[in-house]
């Protein structure tokens, strides 16, 4: 079994270095809305990211942004 990768969300300077450029407050506020809850883990009391689905999701993000733009080319008359 591969080990996820688990950063704690009061840790700017690692979540910086994993390229999650997200403020420890935020990521919190989302957890407490229950903003992707895939995104969060609570280990010993620490609320944690999994790594390996924040990579994940901004992929999707990114592929959605492209179709949007895409479709918002075709709407123009673009492309």
């Amino acid at each position: 079994m591969e080990k996820e990768k688990l950063i704690w969300v009061g840790d700017q300077k690692a979540l910086e270095q994993a390229g999650i450029m997200i403020r420890p407050s935020t990521l919190r506020r989302w957890h407490s809305i229950g903003k992707c809850p895939r995104l969060f883990v609570r280990i010993f009391g620490k609320l944690c990211i999994r790594v390996d689905v924040w990579r994940e999701e901004v992929e999707r993000a990114i592929v959605e942004s492209e179709k949007r733009a895409q479709r918002i080319r075709e709407l123009k008359g673009g492309e």
